[in-house]
């Protein structure tokens, strides 16, 4: 092998180590964020280890084209754009199947075109990569509410309230939810 390719190979693998090194740390900031919300204290507490969260989870990609789709699939959902936006999260589900996010946003533009079950079966995508995202278990707490599943929405809500115990969502629906679950059993 010439000097020019071990040269080469050489910034690769400091590179390839790099990268990996960078995505441990960020799945380890994940896990630290989360581990703070669950011991958070109150909602205003809890705010920024939210932002922080969506920042690390948005941002969670592993190449500048999947960042742009991401960026540009947000933009299309917040201009209210959601078969474009549908469209960009599914071509970077498609390139990085393991990009939880991307899962997450296609799991909300189809709850919010009422196709609940393509809206599931995406936030089922995102619990497998990461069980306490707070935003997921929200969604599907929601999904069940619309289909008149009590008892999985009631799951879903408490489930929720184990990684983020200051829920506005879980905190609402949930007391309802058990009275409305108490009634069915009388």
């Amino acid at each position: 092998m010439n000097m020019w390719w071990k040269h080469i190979l050489k910034h690769w693998i400091a590179f390839a180590t790099l990268f990996i090194f960078t995505a441990s740390l960020s799945l380890a900031d994940s896990e630290d964020l989360l581990d703070q919300l669950a011991l958070s204290a109150s909602e205003q507490e809890a705010q920024p280890i939210i932002a922080k969260l969506w920042s690390e989870w948005t941002s969670a990609h592993s190449s500048n084209a999947e960042g742009s789709l991401m960026q540009r699939g947000i933009i299309a959902m917040n201009q209210g754009r959601i078969d474009d936006a549908d469209v960009l999260f599914g071509r970077l589900i498609f390139l990085n199947p393991d990009f939880t996010e991307a899962w997450n946003k296609r799991a909300t533009l189809r709850f919010i075109k009422g196709d609940y079950a393509g809206s599931e079966a995406d936030i089922y995508e995102v619990l497998i990569r990461q069980p306490r995202h707070f935003g997921a278990l929200s969604g599907l707490g929601l999904i069940n509410m619309k289909l008149g599943e009590w008892r999985k929405a009631v799951n879903a809500y408490e489930s929720l309230l184990g990684v983020y115990p200051h829920s506005p969502d879980a905190k609402t629906y949930l007391p309802a939810l058990k009275r409305k679950l108490g009634e069915m059993e009388l």
